[in-house]
C-alpha cells in the first residue's frame, strides 16, 4: 500500500568531481568535494592498477582540476573558493605541494590549461 520510500542517504557520502592522468600515465589525480581534497595515485607500470600516494587539502569544494601539458603542474578550481590553486607535481612520486594561487571569483567549476603559439 502506498508509495515505496527510498532509503535515506548515508551521512558520510564522498563526492568525487574530476579525474586526470599525467601525460606519462604514471600518476592519477582525483578531486573530492566533501573534504576539499585531491588524492594522488601512482599507476603500476606492470598491472596498470592505481596505488594510493597522497591526499592533500585544496581549495574549498574542488570541482575542476587540470594538468599542464608537461605534467609539472596541477590547477585546482574550488566551487566555494575565490581562487585557483597551483600545485607543483613532484616528478619522482607525483606528490603535490602548493606553489601559488590566482583569483578566480567564487563559483568556479572548471579550469583549463591553454597554450598559445
Amino acid at each position: 500500500p502506498g508509495q515505496p520510500t527510498p532509503p535515506p542517504l548515508a551521512s558520510n557520502l564522498i563526492w568525487a568531481a574530476d579525474i586526470k592522468l599525467t601525460p606519462d600515465a604514471r600518476h592519477l589525480y582525483t578531486s573530492e568535494r566533501t573534504g576539499s581534497t585531491v588524492s594522488v595515485f601512482a599507476i603500476d607500470s606492470k598491472t596498470g592498477l592505481p596505488g594510493f600516494v597522497q591526499n592533500i587539502k585544496v581549495e574549498q569544494q574542488p570541482r575542476g582540476i587540470a594538468l599542464d601539458p608537461s605534467g609539472q603542474w596541477l590547477l585546482v578550481s574550488g566551487e566555494k573558493s575565490p581562487q585557483v590553486g597551483v600545485y607543483a607535481i613532484n616528478p619522482e612520486d607525483g606528490t603535490l605541494s602548493r606553489h601559488a594561487t590566482a583569483p578566480s571569483g567564487k563559483g568556479a567549476n572548471w579550469v583549463q590549461v591553454v597554450s598559445y603559439p
